[in-house]
């Protein structure tokens, strides 16, 4: 389909992004098959220790040192059954990502995964993307879930089943299983729509004949033709539909690209800034020193121009470690602005910061546009029901201009420049 894939041998949601995503996805994973005070301190105690934590190590660390220190015999058969687990879950070599962070379509490929960690990040991914787009909404999302059956180990205690209820706000989920009993009746309940191949499984068919007598019949249909069980007059005739299979063309999916991880401050303002500042523009692309002074002035509830000064020195110094680069943008009056952006390989933070941009000004126009960067190279950056935008950075080539070009023509709202400083 061209979308980026990101292979979770390589790059995984971050666990410790959401604690109760993280707990929850954990009892999912494993549900405890017995009851008792060892299976019942185990929530409890994964949620303090993640809480302290920062990665699958630094837990791994926590927990052993519990059990070092730690005389109580339930606690340690739950810090023992607890460290069991997770070791099953540790992806080496993977690096985390975060998925709330994602504003584009991709793919979770989970193949290279065992069935445990299947079950986890599955579940984990569902739960990171459904709080993300409940808390901030950022238009219709759609929820494909392939192979459900395969991942979803412990569904009555899945947050899908929360998704498929209250999705209609937000978006749409769709799920497909290899059966039609893979999932039970309360959760396909949900569904407004249910589209069987043929089936030769004998619970499918009895659950099917339950319905209506028609649909025993679906074990006959031939191959590529399916039907819709929840079609309104079922009782009187089964539809069938064709599935129209096009000649397939093969299409190289783009290089996955992790959104960069939120920024966690620390509990106080430290006097090197470099590495907080850095981390910021990271996150938004690319920042004017301005606005970093006055986010960090409004979280630690200080005057801008008492942080602007150790601002200007972090950047200034990473600009000469050659971590940032700048450029000097021209605004609407002509006064030049020093733009900050992460400097890297591809130039993707700028590129990332100059696309939101065009988008605000597309908003602020009222021209209706969807953001289409990251889809490949033959799709547009932004694109429109009468225009579409690419926008260049400039900085891949020997060119030291930086534009935004708009096949709207005259009057186009993207109209700036940008001049780099190598």
């Amino acid at each position: 389909m061209g979308f980026p894939v990101a292979d979770l041998r390589q790059h995984i949601p971050d666990p410790f992004e959401n604690l109760d995503a993280l707990v929850e996805a954990m009892g999912v994973a494993y549900p405890m098959a017995q009851s008792g005070p060892t299976a019942s301190s185990v929530g409890v105690i994964l949620r303090g220790l993640a809480a302290q934590s920062t990665n699958w190590e630094d837990l791994l660390q926590k927990i052993a040192s519990e059990e070092r220190r730690t005389e109580d015999v339930v606690r340690r058969g739950a810090l023992y059954i607890l460290r069991s687990q997770i070791e099953h879950l540790v992806v080496e070599g993977a690096r985390p990502f975060s998925l709330s962070e994602l504003r584009h379509p991709l793919v979770l490929d989970f193949s290279g995964l065992s069935s445990p960690q299947q079950s986890f990040y599955g579940e984990l991914a569902l739960r990171q993307v459904w709080s993300s787009i409940t808390t901030h909404p950022f238009g219709l999302v759609v929820i494909c879930f392939d192979e459900a059956h395969r991942i979803l180990k412990g569904v009555e205690h899945s947050v899908l089943g929360e998704i498929a209820r209250e999705i209609r706000a937000f978006g749409a989920l769709w799920v497909t299983t290899q059966a039609f009993t893979d999932l039970p009746d309360e959760l396909k309940a949900q569904f407004a729509t249910w589209f069987s191949f043929a089936t030769h499984s004998p619970h499918d068919l009895q659950a099917l004949r339950q319905l209506g007598p028609l649909y025993a019949e679906v074990g006959m249909l031939p191959h590529h033709y399916f039907t819709d069980i929840r079609w309104p007059v079922r009782h009187a005739h089964m539809p069938v539909f064709q599935l129209a299979v096009p000649r397939i063309q093969a299409v190289t999916s783009p290089v996955f690209v992790p959104p960069p991880k939120p920024v966690r401050y620390p509990s106080t303002l430290p006097q090197d800034l470099s590495g907080l500042v850095t981390a910021r523009i990271t996150e938004a692309g690319a920042m004017y020193p301005t606005e970093v002074a006055d986010e960090l002035a409004k979280h630690y509830s200080l005057d801008s121009d008492t942080v602007k000064p150790g601002v200007l020195k972090a950047l200034n110094q990473q600009f000469r470690r050659e971590v940032l680069g700048k450029c000097t943008l021209e605004s609407a009056d002509g006064t030049p602005r020093v733009l900050y952006y992460l400097r890297d390989p591809t130039e993707s933070g700028l590129h990332r910061w100059m696309v939101s941009q065009v988008a605000i000004a597309l908003n602020r126009v009222g021209r209706p546009h969807t953001i289409t960067a990251g889809l490949g190279p033959s799709a547009p950056d932004i694109d429109g029901p009468d225009a579409t935008y690419e926008i260049e950075t400039g900085l891949n080539t020997t060119s030291k201009r930086t534009w935004f070009q708009g096949s709207g023509g005259p009057g186009s709202p993207c109209s700036s420049s940008c001049r780099t400083q190598k």
